[in-house]
């Protein structure tokens, strides 16, 4: 009988010895994953963009890797973002000459992520490309009349090198000359209310908006 115990200690010890070393393994395959990572805590103001854009990351990669199903996130929560972020001296650059409150800009402009296409539309019920434009740099303290796509070209000022918060105008696409505008993000994003998908965030290494890109250009504060 003791030795049938003793045989049967063993073969349990050998069994479930097998199955925490599998578990290791798995726990310690997670950690080495998540060590391509750090962990960024929300605070107060921050958006998908702010957090993305720090970290040289996308918007998309940054949800994806966290799995993210909406861009709302609140102060506490706890992100992951790359390891290899950007120093000091790009951060400086990148901000260097942007527009007077282009953070607020863009931070206005991702809070309505997934607003509906309406034409005509210039609330958070719905927004035309036109309208999107108006509310947040209205939003954002700019004092702007509403009108289409096409006015605001003719008020804007050129820009030699775009900046987060400038503005980004397409010519051609539904309508002969100026017909569409978004903001630009950065990173050769842009984020629009875009006809049938409402606002979202698109590339400009997009096939079709390559073609249809007119330029760059910047509301001055008044």
């Amino acid at each position: 009988m003791k030795t049938a115990g003793v045989l049967l200690t063993i073969i349990l010890v050998s069994l479930f010895g097998g199955i925490a070393s599998e578990a290791e393994v798995s726990q310690n395959a997670g950690a080495a994953a998540s060590s391509n990572h750090l962990i960024h805590t929300v605070q107060a103001g921050d958006t998908l963009f702010s957090i993305a854009n720090k970290n040289d990351m996308t918007v998309e990669s940054l949800m994806e890797i966290n799995q993210l199903t909406s861009t709302l996130i609140l102060p506490g929560q706890e992100l992951k973002v790359n390891e290899n972020v950007a120093g000091p001296d790009s951060a400086d650059a990148s901000s260097a000459g942007s527009q007077p409150g282009s953070n607020n800009v863009i931070s206005i402009a991702m809070q309505q992520l997934d607003i509906p296409y309406v034409w005509g539309g210039s609330t958070p019920d719905g927004f035309d490309c036109s309208g999107f434009i108006y509310y947040v740099f209205k939003e954002a303290g700019y004092s702007l009349s509403r009108t289409n796509a096409e006015d605001q070209h003719a008020r804007a000022h050129i820009v030699d090198a775009a900046q987060p918060g400038d503005l980004v105008f397409f010519e051609n696409t539904y309508k002969v000359g100026i017909s569409h505008v978004g903001i630009y993000l950065g990173n050769n994003q842009f984020i629009h209310a875009n006809d049938g998908r409402g606002v979202q965030i698109s590339s400009l290494d997009g096939a079709y908006w390559q073609e249809k890109l007119e330029g760059f250009r910047r509301f001055t504060v008044e």
